[in-house]
């Protein structure tokens, strides 16, 4: 999926998940008056909780596999590493929690120290990367520099620091795995592990030190490489098509 429509498909999945998270109760109460259920006892809040509680989160779920599918899908374009579609997936999954109190954000009724306590680590990685997947990379031509490939090194360590920090505190992870597995003892043992490996990964602290820096670091190393290739973008041609090659021929007398 080239840039273009992955922005394209990108735009689709916010404005549905704006409008899933914020406008839709107001379609539940225009549906509730408009439906004349106040006839009949009780057949409005049976109305009014299967929109809530089954069309809402069918909704939610449906963007966020907009959101998955199309990273996934420009992840596999530009030929990167598959860690990449796993980091994806393990940053939605860590987000989604977080993601679902959006409406209680936009209202207010979140100040600066609630919204530290509660967003995940994963969900600035989640954005900076989606972000670097706006970019037209796969225009330019030109190998990497020693210097550029340290800073993308360093950004993929902080990018694995992330993934390894929410799978450590995921509350859901060990009853997903053992149901993939069929192994029931693995969600007993996987929870087990995950308080101790959090307190390593942090090196006992709450971790927002740590995870703050690990996020600059990867931040800096995607902005560093698109900085490379912009400028390579500006000294060399772009990647020209079989079929452009062909058409830009000479013809043969």
């Amino acid at each position: 999926m080239f840039a273009g429509r992955y922005l394209w498909w990108l735009m689709i999945g916010v404005a549905g998940f704006w409008f899933a998270t914020v406008y839709f109760d107001h379609v539940t109460s225009t549906a509730v008056s408009v439906s004349g259920c106040e006839r009949a006892i009780g057949s409005c809040g049976e109305l009014a909780a299967r929109l809530s509680g089954t069309v809402k989160p069918f909704g939610l779920y449906a963007v966020a596999a907009i959101i998955l599918v199309a990273s996934l899908a420009r992840i596999r374009y530009l030929r990167l590493n598959p860690f990449w579609a796993v980091a994806v997936v393990v940053w939605l999954m860590a987000s989604t929690p977080f993601l679902m109190l959006f409406k209680q954000l936009v209202a207010g009724n979140l100040n600066y120290y609630g919204l530290r306590n509660l967003m995940p680590v994963s969900l600035p990685f989640l954005i900076a990367f989606g972000l670097f997947l706006i970019f037209p990379v796969e225009d330019y031509d030109g190998k990497t520099s020693r210097p550029i490939s340290k800073f993308q090194r360093a950004a993929s360590f902080a990018a694995l620091y992330s993934v390894v920090c929410a799978l450590s505190v995921e509350p859901n992870l060990g009853a997903m795995i053992a149901r993939l597995t069929g192994l029931e003892l693995a969600d007993t043992v996987i929870s087990a592990l995950q308080p101790p490996l959090a307190f390593v990964l942090r090196l006992g602290t709450e971790g927002f030190v740590l995870s703050a820096l690990g996020f600059l670091l990867f931040a800096l190393g995607l902005v560093v490489s698109l900085g490379w290739h912009t400028r390579l973008g500006a000294v060399a041609p772009k990647r020209r098509t079989r079929q452009a090659a062909i058409i830009e021929r000479p013809c043969s007398r």
